[in-house]
């Protein structure tokens, strides 16, 4: 492995950061293709590891004036939030806050829900244009920038300070952890209450799954990553929840203190399993190519269902494009179109009917949804055999079982 001279994003080390998996030259995922033949432009994708403070991270992020050009759609909008009535209700039962900011506010949806328990004070940032403007269809306040120092002064001039700030899934986005925090703590009340909601990569880290990895994620955490973070930040952990959503998530609920600790605990507990990461991901991927070429020799069709920025990692990753004969999704925005990299078309499930030959039905949805993908398929198409490539489903056990029921 290479080792990087740079400053780390959460600790700002000057010691050598390592470099634990290279995977190349690839698209921007969200950036699907209208034909097979476009040109797309690709960038480095590569992961370091901080020894001082365990920060998994990307060192030379995509400029986010590129990354997020023409970016004129709204996840949430897409992706069912299973955790996020919990969520509200922890803050409710702990805080109960007459005042509430949040960075990345999306689509409004959970400041609405914040709104419902009569919450008055209610205040939103959202850069993207096409979900603020969704929001403020909500009739909520939004601001349509960046979170800086700048608009900070601007909020609090007008609406004072607040009892609580929230970011749900924002933090691993942040170029800069400390400006960030500078700006939480000039909207917080000097008592305040600070909720995180972030991507826990500890399953799939362990289980050599890629999917956890995305351009648009510079920052990658733990709780004894997170647990440090706030430490520095100067923050206290009041609730700290694990939820099945999207790979997994961690939700912090955290309390401002007067004073910033500096001191950091080892990741003694990352090391080994950050820098074993890439032997695992190959293996995993060498194993897979083989099964999908026998399963071709024998007659198989193999369909990719859900083409999200997680499948597209995997199927970049590991380099699967010839051995997938074509993905499927029911968001019809995708629908006709190639996923970025493999350039896999993307069709209607409704193909399935027309697919007369046995099929393997690579799943890449999370896994609070595959049980419903599961039954939907059952009931149209008797000969399939489903596969999860996505954690925190055991994915290497997925593979031995489909190994052993297909003589593969």
């Amino acid at each position: 492995m290479e080792s990087k001279k740079n400053n780390c994003r959460l600790c700002s080390s000057s010691e050598d950061l390592i470099e634990i998996i290279n995977l190349g030259n690839q698209p921007i995922a969200h950036r699907f293709l209208s034909n097979r033949n476009d040109i797309e432009k690709q960038y480095p994708f590569v992961f370091h590891f901080c020894e001082k403070c365990g920060l998994i991270q990307i060192c030379d992020p995509i400029d986010p004036k590129e990354l997020y050009l023409d970016y004129n759609f709204c996840f949430s909008s897409w992706k069912p939030e299973p955790h996020i009535d919990d969520e509200v209700d922890t803050i409710i039962s702990k805080v109960h806050p007459e005042s509430v900011l949040e960075i990345g506010a999306n689509d409004g949806t959970f400041l609405e829900l914040l709104r419902k328990k009569n919450i008055s004070k209610l205040v939103g940032v959202e850069p993207n244009q096409f979900a603020s403007k969704l929001a403020k269809n909500k009739d909520l306040c939004i601001y349509s920038e960046m979170i800086n120092l700048d608009l900070c002064k601007r909020i609090t001039n007008k609406f004072g300070t607040f009892q609580l700030v929230v970011a749900r899934q924002a933090l691993e986005h942040i170029l800069d952890l400390e400006i960030f925090f500078l700006c939480v703590r000039t909207v917080l009340d000097e008592n305040g209450f600070l909720f995180l909601d972030i991507p826990d990569i500890e399953t799939g880290l362990d289980m050599g799954d890629c999917s956890i990895l995305w351009e648009e994620h510079v920052s990658y955490f733990t709780k004894s990553v997170m647990e440090n973070l706030l430490s520095r930040y100067g923050f206290t952990p009041v609730s700290v929840k694990k939820y099945n959503f999207s790979g997994g998530a961690l939700a912090f609920l955290t309390r401002r203190q007067p004073d910033i600790k500096t001191n950091m605990l080892h990741p003694h507990d990352l090391h080994d399993r950050a820098l074993g990461f890439n032997d695992k991901v190959m293996n995993y991927g060498k194993k897979l190519q083989e099964i999908l070429e026998k399963s071709h020799k024998k007659g198989f069709k193999n369909i990719l269902y859900g083409v999200g920025c997680r499948a597209c990692t995997v199927v970049n990753s590991l380099k699967l494009e010839n051995y997938i004969d074509f993905a499927i999704d029911d968001q019809k925005e995708r629908q006709h179109k190639f996923m970025p990299g493999s350039r896999l078309e993307i069709l209607s499930s409704d193909v399935i009917k027309k697919v007369s030959s046995p099929v393997i039905c690579l799943l890449a949805v999370n896994q609070e949804n595959e049980n419903t993908v599961k039954k939907k398929f059952i009931k149209k198409y008797k000969k399939i055999h489903f596969v999860s490539l996505l954690s925190p489903t055991d994915i290497s056990r997925e593979l031995r079982y489909l190994k052993e029921r297909l003589s593969l």
